[in-house]
């Protein structure tokens, strides 16, 4: 049953927001779309595609990105990355410095994934069934977390023969771990998403809810934040590892991950222009 909220809730987002205010109420004018510097085809992305699950509602969402990581790097406040890094909001933007940064994420992704249209999509109902799965959110994004944690300083690097021998590409994910990518969403869903989007329900949709409290355990969250504060991770000699291992995967066509995504046409272009131009 919808009750009031402590107006000082609302007040403290309406104050942390002003600047960009207008971003959170229901539908954008063209005028703001020109002054957000956005245009009238990263509208409308809910109707062809579904909206990532891990999109935290508001304005700004993702549907289908493209993974080569580019996109966590310029937002590493507001967009993450699955497990093969295919990116979406966690977190929407509380200034303009972190609006341009989503901004710039969305301009280097090149399958257009990005849309700001996200207050026609989000109902109170949608949210709140949204809300419902939070804690499966937490739990994939400590996972997450844990991997970064794992990785070497090249992570996604490859071997690949383009003709004149083996060496090592990236075509694939961050060039370098994230975790405290990681660390910032979780940050984030412990200490202010259910502020935010008791928040934003009233300030888009006009009706006061509060939602239920998140009961979760954050000791792994703890642990891998202590993990972080020493992380120092080493560079992998892949020819090194190649010359010591029979088994060692050898590639000229990209990884599994690389040859599933949206993206491999594209990579495959680069790579004829390459191999043409040596």
């Amino acid at each position: 049953m919808p009750i009031c909220l402590k107006i000082n809730d609302l007040c403290h987002f309406c104050h942390v927001l002003k600047s960009i205010l207008y971003l959170f109420k229901r539908e954008l004018t063209k005028e703001q779309l020109v002054e957000l510097n956005w245009y009238i085809n990263d509208l409308g992305g809910f109707k062809n595609e579904e909206i990532y699950w891990l999109n935290t509602p508001g304005p700004i969402y993702t549907t289908q990105t493209d993974n080569c990581g580019t996109g966590q790097p310029e937002a590493p406040n507001n967009v993450g990355g699955d497990e093969n890094y295919y990116e979406f909001i966690f977190k929407q933007p509380f200034d303009e410095k972190e609006l341009l940064e989503i901004k710039s994420s969305a301009e280097v992704d090149p399958l257009g994934g990005y849309y700001i249209d996200g207050n026609k999509y989000w109902t109170n109902e949608k949210i709140i069934e949204w809300w419902e799965k939070i804690e499966s959110v937490i739990d994939y994004m400590v996972h997450r977390y844990e991997e970064e944690l794992q990785l070497p300083s090249n992570p996604h690097n490859r071997l690949y023969d383009f003709g004149k021998g083996l060496e090592e590409a990236h075509f694939f994910g961050p060039i370098e771990p994230l975790p405290q990518n990681y660390k910032a969403a979780l940050d984030f869903y412990q200490y202010k998403i259910k502020n935010y989007l008791e928040w934003y329900m009233k300030f888009n949709n006009g009706i006061s809810i509060e939602l239920k409290k998140i009961e979760y355990n954050w000791d792994k969250k703890i642990e891998l934040d202590e993990l972080l504060k020493t992380f120092n991770p080493e560079r992998r000699d892949l020819l090194e590892e190649y010359k010591k291992s029979k088994d060692y995967s050898i590639s000229n066509q990209g990884n599994d991950k690389l040859k599933n995504s949206r993206s491999w046409k594209r990579i495959k272009n680069w790579v004829k222009g390459k191999i043409k131009a040596n």
